[in-house]
């Protein structure tokens, strides 16, 4: 261990430590970052202003995160560190600076979670390093909610995820850190989007922005189209179940209306009489008789009834005048 009061440093050097021994150090150090001997080396000889030092470690992270992600990671963090206290001569002043290197670090730490981390760097350091990133974020709760939503779905990429892609959504123009971070698994994300509709458990979803996740998801196709054709698929899951109030909700945002699904909702939802009009609405005669019939709405019957059973129904019609008061 060494102290630099010129650069006001503290180094703790692992000389063969194995991953616990590391581990154990990274957790009594806590407020640290890590680095190789070159970059010590560097960080105590270089004279350069905080924000150069600062900009140069993010445009290395940026550089190295596709073919060294470990490197990538370490420099991330070092430019964390070394923004300082934006109060102080050695520290970092400018906003911009400091907001562009803790999307940085996020950015980078997405990719890692997405790719599977690499070797000595763990997953408690990487969430504690995001979390003080987040933390100086304007409207940190989003970022955060984002953050937690990847690291789940990583884990278990067998789940649905659609709350990983409506926390990606709900960041807006300040999601650029996660979006990057998507298209490696852009394939599995879609085929779950695509899948997942006849899933009861999860068709609500589909009530949802179905078309922004198709757009995370780099489709080119006609996302409209393909986003109603879906939620019909989850609507008629949903009929099935029966989970009406669900298949309510997703049908609501069906654009534009399915008359026949919304026939079918009425139906399963015991509202005959609307299930009658919107079968016939969508020109569905025998449907529209049916739901009439049992909803002993007789007369309304009539008009679609032919041979036999209209002469039932019109005996039904003369009894019903005659019992009526």
């Amino acid at each position: 261990m060494a102290l630099s009061r010129a650069t006001e440093t503290l180094a703790f050097v692992d000389i063969g430590g194995d991953d616990e021994v590391l581990d154990l150090s990274a957790e009594l150090l806590e407020d640290s970052a890590p680095y190789d001997a070159d970059d010590l080396i560097e960080h105590f000889t270089d004279d350069a202003p905080p924000e150069e030092r600062v900009l140069a470690r993010t445009a290395d992270a940026r550089a190295l995160v596709d073919t060294a992600p470990r490197r990538a990671w370490q420099r991330a963090c070092q430019a964390i560190r070394l923004l300082g206290d934006a109060h102080l001569p050695n520290g970092v002043a400018d906003d911009t600076v400091r907001r562009d290197v803790r999307t940085t670090l996020l950015a980078t730490a997405a990719r890692l979670i997405v790719d599977g981390l690499p070797a000595g760097v763990r997953r408690d350091d990487v969430l504690l390093m995001t979390d003080e990133a987040i933390t100086d974020l304007r409207s940190p709760a989003p970022h955060e909610a984002a953050l937690r939503e990847l690291d789940t779905w990583s884990v278990h990429r067998d789940a649905a995820p659609f709350a990983l892609l409506d926390a990606t959504l709900a960041l807006g123009r300040d999601g650029g850190w996660l979006r990057q971070a998507l298209p490696p698994v852009a394939q599995a994300l879609r085929d779950a989007i695509e899948r997942l509709p006849e899933e009861p458990a999860v068709a609500a979803a589909f009530a949802g922005d179905v078309e922004g996740w198709l757009e995370l998801t780099g489709y080119a196709g006609d996302a409209a189209a393909t986003a109603r054709a879906l939620r019909c698929r989850a609507a008629d899951a949903l009929i099935e179940a029966p989970e009406t109030l669900a298949a309510e909700r997703v049908l609501a945002a069906v654009k534009p209306p399915d008359r026949v699904r919304t026939a079918r909702l009425r139906e399963a939802q015991g509202r005959l009489e609307d299930a009658a009009e919107a079968f016939e609405a969508a020109d569905m005669p025998a449907e529209a008789l049916r739901n009439w019939r049992d909803a002993g709405k007789w007369e309304q019957g009539l008009r679609l009834a032919a041979g036999r059973e209209r002469a039932d129904l019109q005996w039904l019609v003369e009894l019903d005048d005659l019992i009526s008061p």
